[in-house]
């Protein structure tokens, strides 16, 4: 489980293990909506505005993923879908 804090300064709590699916937009003021997917069809979004708690999320979401921290570390164009491609 990790915590993440959004751009309004609301507190969330997100089960990787629960987690099915991640897809993130980049926003145009800088700020990135994490749109994650859980079993059982439940879902929930986030806008994460500071660029260093986007990056921890998405490593975090990374390693839960592949433990291996090398094999952790992917550019985050591969989990981005930029919001002209949407």
């Amino acid at each position: 489980m990790i915590y993440v804090k959004d751009n309004l300064n609301y507190q969330h709590f997100i089960n990787l293990d629960l987690v099915t699916n991640v897809i993130v937009t980049d926003l145009k003021d800088g700020s990135q909506r994490f749109s994650i997917h859980y079993t059982g069809h439940s879902a929930t979004q986030i806008i994460v505005a500071d660029p260093e708690q986007q990056e921890d999320l998405l490593l975090s979401l990374n390693l839960h993923n592949k433990p291996f921290f090398e094999d952790a570390i992917i550019p985050p164009a591969v989990w981005q879908k930029d919001k002209e491609g949407s």
